[in-house]
């Protein structure tokens, strides 16, 4: 594979205090993307100037879609419609890759399982001061592990269009687990062919959304309940809600 196969998407939402970071670790690359599509839903503060700069900068295309707020789901699914690459990766406002040898050692990997159409790793956090606090491994996923709630993390997805296209669209409907739903529909229902990577790939920021314990206890658990359900899967609550005990100890 070379690099025109990967695009790479990044939703952007007021994100000025990490986007440069994010940008530059996409420019940093060993092997550049074929194309790295930005979509901002309506950013106020500043973003915009950065992700121009950056554009007039880039040695390669950088695509700008600038999209009503809808949410991050409606942002990706915005970028996927209009990438051409024939592996599609994101890469949102707030994470940066965690080395400049992401992509191609995705490229190398894709390469080595021709009749894959998804991979995914590892990523880590980072707290408020920039320093690393804890570790997300996808090496303990297996499709029914999603059964208890528990998906591989969802930044280090790197998808084949056909498959893309067989699952479909995150469903928008989804507040946070919008990506879990659509893990569901593509590992249980679609049982597409799946490969873990043992590498590191993104440096995701503490924060927002899907970080707080009262949303991931009050919104997630129900949601990915819900997700199941749509799939066609229950699961009892009480199942989820063991994946979430941990966050009282954090």
């Amino acid at each position: 594979m070379n690099n025109s196969q990967i695009s790479i998407i990044t939703p952007v939402l007021n994100e000025s205090a990490t986007l440069a970071e994010t940008l530059e670790s996409v420019r940093s690359q060993t092997l550049p993307p074929f194309e790295h599509i930005i979509v901002d839903s309506g950013s106020t503060d500043g973003s915009l100037d950065i992700i121009h700069s950056y554009m007039s900068r880039a040695p390669y295309p950088v695509h700008l879609i600038q999209t009503p707020a809808e949410g991050v789901y409606a942002a990706l699914n915005a970028g996927n419609a209009r990438a051409k690459g024939s592996v599609l990766g994101l890469l949102h406002g707030d994470d940066a890759f965690s080395s400049p040898q992401v992509l191609e050692f995705v490229a190398a990997a894709m390469a080595r399982n021709p009749k894959t159409g998804l991979i995914y790793g590892d990523v880590h956090y980072v707290d408020s001061k920039g320093r690393r606090s804890r570790y997300y491994s996808g090496a303990h996923f297996r499709p029914r592990t999603l059964l208890s709630g528990f998906a591989f993390p969802h930044p280090s997805m790197y998808v084949r269009r056909e498959l893309w296209e067989k699952v479909g669209p995150y469903d928008t409907r989804f507040r946070i687990a919008g990506d879990y739903e659509w893990i569901v529909r593509a590992t249980l229902r679609n049982a597409a062919s799946i490969i873990y990577v043992p590498l590191d790939m993104v440096a995701m920021h503490e924060g927002g959304l899907a970080f707080h314990w009262a949303n991931r206890l009050f919104h997630n658990i129900p949601e990915k309940r819900m997700a199941l359900k749509v799939n066609g899967y229950k699961t009892p609550l009480w199942r989820l809600m063991g994946r979430y005990l941990y966050l009282f100890r954090h």
